[in-house]
């Protein structure tokens, strides 16, 4: 029976409940198991992993490089290459981990770290290698809409180097050890989406091909400006903001971003759900690409907005879980930070469309533009106001990116932004915000009046969602029935 449009959406749908549901479940999952890991392994031996974590971490973006959204589109506008196109991009990624292992490994040499984080660093790298694999089967089945397979095989290994980590500091285990344990989940994850895509796609051939790598290396080379700007902004505001404000204060910080951070999974899953999609409407038709880019933008303001609003509503109860006393830095970063979140969704949705209808190289483009930019207000914000400073900063660098994305966006999606309901969202977001306003006013506990307070509210957004028929009831019920229902 032929896939229809309807049976796409719930498609589609049941993707993003994967996508973003099963993180989130393992992000609160990673809280108490993270707390008891470091009362285990003490300050210093957490700090010893940590600092290797953290080498390996500043050079994971050297595997990638921009290759993984130009896969995507390719492998999605033309299925029958898939397998070929699958076999160069574990080869080149190949290469390129196995260059970010050496940079990372001379790192150590060079600042002369202890044998202990040697060893730690050498078994996050090859966590890291299996990764970059595991990568690649990722996008070969995003490409395919394999969405629910892909996440659901992340989720369970997660959960299980969740439990093995937890047994390894409850042994005794020191951070080389722990540094072994997490080698877990990209094996498993390796293992579990192998299977999958030799059901799908046949055998998996590794291919060494020197000039289609240099072909794919120069497609890619504004990604890769980008995404390098991006790595050193983000360094670079992690090591100036404790010089400038101070440990105590930067710890105030790092938690009162947390919610933001975290709540990133959920415009990450949107654009991942209609990437494929809209790159193969832009094959046929700039039209259907049009529509479904305008889609993803109403989809993530109506999502990220009244999260955004809930984070800065209950800010302080969520800074006093944290922090018993001395809250108020903590609730301050909160209800600032929070509202990088639709920002994020809008800029990730301008940048899915013009990737998905080979624009890629002016999105990345502005986006690199935006990134320098709002690092440098970033920097002065944060000399000026502290950790204020850097909150706001947080925000204009969002900010910023979506504006140097409107021009290169309006030249490749004319119109589309005015016809989004932005009106409407907005009045839905006020009625909610109302309904907080009075609910955080409540004299219960702070965790009881955390989950009034997010309940009712919620439920007055979507009901004013519906009155306004930003969605409509037929269209939300039919999403909720089987794709097998056509």
């Amino acid at each position: 029976m032929p896939i229809t449009d309807k049976a796409a959406n719930r498609s589609r749908a049941a993707g993003i409940a994967y996508l973003i549901f099963q993180p989130l479940t393992l992000n609160a999952l990673s809280i108490p198991a993270t707390a008891f890991i470091i009362r285990q392994l003490g300050p210093l031996g957490y700090g010893q992993w940590a600092v290797a974590y953290s080498l390996v971490a500043t050079v994971g973006f050297l595997t990638n490089l921009g290759l993984r959204t130009l896969f995507v589109r390719s492998a999605a506008q033309d299925p029958a290459r898939l397998p070929e196109l699958l076999g160069e991009q574990i080869g080149l990624r190949l290469i390129l981990g196995a260059g970010a292992v050496l940079l990372c490994l001379s790192a150590c040499v060079a600042l002369r770290y202890p044998l202990v984080i040697v060893d730690c660093a050498l078994l996050s790298c090859g966590s890291m290698m299996v990764y970059v694999v595991a990568t690649c089967f990722m996008d070969a089945l995003q490409s395919l809409d394999r969405i629910r397979e892909f996440s659901t095989a992340g989720f369970i290994a997660g959960i299980l180097v969740t439990v093995v980590t937890v047994a390894v500091a409850a042994r005794g285990g020191g951070p080389v050890a722990l540094s072994a344990a997490y080698l877990t989940s990209p094996v498993v994850n390796l293992l579990a989406l192998w299977r999958v895509v030799r059901r799908h796609i046949g055998p998996i051939h590794i291919r060494w091909r020197v000039a289609r790598f240099k072909a794919l290396m120069s497609e890619s080379r504004t990604l890769i400006w980008q995404g390098c700007l991006g790595a050193i902004q983000d360094r670079s505001e992690q090591l100036v903001l404790p010089k400038l404000a101070g440990v105590t204060a930067f710890g105030y910080y790092a938690a009162g971003a947390l919610p933001s951070d975290r709540l990133g999974v959920i415009p990450d899953g949107l654009e991942t759900a209609f990437y494929p999609g809209i790159a193969r409407a832009a094959a046929s038709s700039k039209d259907g690409a049009l529509k479904q880019t305008r889609n993803l933008l109403a989809v993530s303001l109506v999502t990220c907005v009244p999260i955004a609003l809930l984070g800065f509503f209950l800010a302080k109860p969520m800074a006093v879980i944290l922090f018993r006393t001395h809250w108020q830095p903590c609730a301050t970063v909160i209800r600032i930070t929070i509202w990088s979140l639709p920002l994020i969704g809008l800029s990730k949705s301008m940048r899915c469309g013009l990737n998905a209808v080979h624009a890629h190289d002016a999105g990345a483009r502005a986006a690199a533009w935006a990134t320098v930019t709002g690092g440098c207000i970033a920097i002065m914000l944060m000399a000026v106001f502290g950790i204020t400073g850097a909150a706001v900063g947080m925000v204009v660098r969002t900010a910023l990116a979506v504006l140097f994305l409107s021009a290169p966006f309006h030249r490749n999606f004319a119109g589309t932004l005015r016809q989004l309901p932005l009106v409407r969202i907005a009045i839905c977001s006020g009625v909610m915000a109302a309904v907080l306003h009075l609910a955080t006013r409540s004299t219960l506990p702070a965790l009881e009046a955390l989950l009034a307070a997010g309940v009712v509210s919620t439920l007055a957004y979507v009901a004013s969602l519906l009155l306004l028929r930003i969605v409509e009831i037929p269209a939300l019920l039919d999403l909720m029935r089987p794709a097998s229902a056509e």
